[in-house]
């Protein structure tokens, strides 16, 4: 378990703040992450998600396999 709440900077970032801010950096009283909001954050796709999208796939690749099946015989 973390025990700050400071978050890591992309390099992009670290770059863009080394361009605006000079070699002193941002102010002593505040983080370099505060400036760089986190943007566009994707979901995270979870256990649970992923294993219904497994049997989902799973149940229409039988069911495929099942109607070819009958369609041969006939």
């Amino acid at each position: 378990m973390q025990s700050t709440d400071r978050r890591p900077l992309h390099l992009a970032q670290v770059l863009q703040m080394a361009m605006r801010e000079g070699p002193a950096g941002p102010p002593e009283n505040e983080t370099p992450e505060k400036r760089y909001p986190t943007v566009g954050k994707r979901p995270v796709l979870t256990a649970k998600v992923g294993l219904t999208i497994l049997a989902a796939a799973a149940g229409v690749g039988a069911a495929w396999w099942a109607v070819n099946k009958v369609r041969s015989r006939i």
